[in-house]
């Protein structure tokens, strides 16, 4: 098990996981990953070389009362 940036092959293997997860369509998925390249913001989680799990995430900044923070908005959590 190992978890790292998906690679631009698996899009397929996570619509998939969308799908089964969420109920979307691929066309649904298709436009999130198409906003938002996964080897870039999907994180996976494979077992033998089969994505298991997924977790989306673009980078966000916080405004605090200590200044700008770096920070993330975690979506589409998902796990076979």
């Amino acid at each position: 098990m190992t978890g790292r940036w998906a690679a631009a092959q698996e899009r397929l293997q996570l619509q998939e996981l969308w799908k089964c997860c969420f109920g979307d369509g691929y066309e649904v998925s298709g436009a999130f990953f198409d906003a938002f390249p996964p080897e870039t913001h999907t994180r996976v989680i494979s077992i033998e070389s089969r994505v298991a799990a997924m977790v989306s995430w673009m980078p966000v900044t916080l405004c605090t009362a200590l200044g700008e923070l770096p920070g993330a908005y975690l979506y589409a959590v998902a796990t076979d």
